[in-house]
């Protein structure tokens, strides 16, 4: 769960192609290696917003340092948090991302994916 600048909480979902269903960070990172079919998407329910002191300081950053951790259940639920994917996305000094999530076997095209999905937020 992600706690939002309201202090509710919002949980992590992810639907894969075959439209099954994962609630919460336990549920998806024990099954993460075993999941029947590609990840469709990933979102945080209810959405959740992010607190705008971070939001400035994120884009004031010389550099970012994203993870180490697991890239559906630690390291994308960072960048779902409303507001939060454009100033990353548009950091122009260095952007940090440790490799840990890389030995997930389903982890190397996604972060690929996630890092286009970064790079393309700064031009939208």
């Amino acid at each position: 769960m992600v706690a939002s600048s309201g202090f509710a909480f919002a949980m992590l979902v992810m639907q894969l192609e075959n439209d099954q269903l994962y609630r919460g960070e336990a549920s998806i990172d024990g099954l993460i290696d075993m999941l029947e079919a590609p990840v469709l998407s990933v979102r945080l329910d209810p959405v959740a917003a992010a607190y705008p002191a971070a939001l400035e300081a994120l884009g004031e950053a010389d550099m970012i340092v994203i993870g180490p951790g697991d890239l559906y259940t630690s390291l994308v639920p960072n960048l779902l948090v409303r507001g939060v994917r454009v100033p990353v996305g548009a950091v122009q000094g260095l952007m940090v991302w440790p490799r840990s999530h890389f030995f997930r076997k389903r982890s190397a095209k996604a972060s690929r994916w996630v890092i286009f999905w970064l790079s393309s937020s700064a031009n939208s």
